[in-house]
């Protein structure tokens, strides 16, 4: 999974606003006269600043690390639970999808860990027993396969999670950047500026304006205060 938010400058070359007679491109009719070529100034945006200091994105990411953490606490109590029939473990899945579990939910759950660990047992003292009857021979295999099966339903289970959880990532980049180019095509239609560049890409040239963008990003201390003060 991965784990750590960060903005990408979506467009080519690393450009982040073109500005054309303060007129957004997708926005003109096709049909119309190009307007006159604008002449005004050139700015470059570090979006690895804007990243570390953009604070709707810290706050996204650390909600993310968050839910990463929980869903890998989740994977890793199921492995108690790895010596079980398809039933049974379906039912662990059942029970621990709803929060907070009854007293009662929360017995059978200790039950069902008890009943995994004892087949777990019962596995190992087959694995070296040679000879085998045929009767511990079938259980043995029945054990066998009942593992390898809760193993492969734990691996898709996982692959399922991440794959959520790298969509939840990807809304959040996009999401960000949108605010991101948005405070930047507003800024540079207020102070002259016809062409936004990733300070990245830039070697020599352009007025760095990221302090601004990131204050019109991130709004005032007491506003996030107000925001973030828990009801009482």
């Amino acid at each position: 999974m991965k784990s750590q938010l960060r903005l990408i400058a979506w467009a080519a070359a690393g450009i982040l606003v073109v500005v054309t007679g303060w007129v957004p491109a997708r926005a003109q009719d096709e049909s119309a006269e190009p307007p006159p070529r604008a002449t005004g100034k050139t700015a470059i945006v570090d979006i690895a600043v804007v990243s570390r200091e953009y604070q709707a994105l810290q706050q996204k990411d650390a909600e993310l690390k968050d839910l990463k953490a929980r869903r890998i606490a989740y994977l890793e109590s199921l492995t108690a639970f790895a010596f079980l029939s398809e039933t049974n473990f379906n039912e662990v899945l059942e029970i621990l999808g709803t929060s907070p579990a009854s007293e009662e939910k929360s017995a059978r759950l200790a039950e069902l860990a008890d009943l995994s660990e004892q087949n777990l047992r019962r596995l190992r003292e087959l694995e070296v027993k040679d000879p085998r009857t045929a009767q511990e021979t079938e259980q043995f295999n029945m054990l066998r396969e009942l593992s390898r099966d809760r193993r492969e339903q734990l691996q898709q289970l996982e692959a399922d999670m991440a794959r959520e959880y790298d969509e939840h990532v990807a809304m959040a980049q996009r999401e960000l950047m949108q605010n991101v180019e948005a405070a930047v095509g507003e800024y540079a239609q207020q102070n002259g500026y016809t062409l936004v560049l990733d300070g990245s890409v830039v070697i020599y040239g352009g007025e760095d304006i990221t302090r601004a963008i990131i204050a019109k990003l991130n709004p005032p201390a007491e506003e996030a205060g107000e925001a973030t003060e828990p009801e009482q």
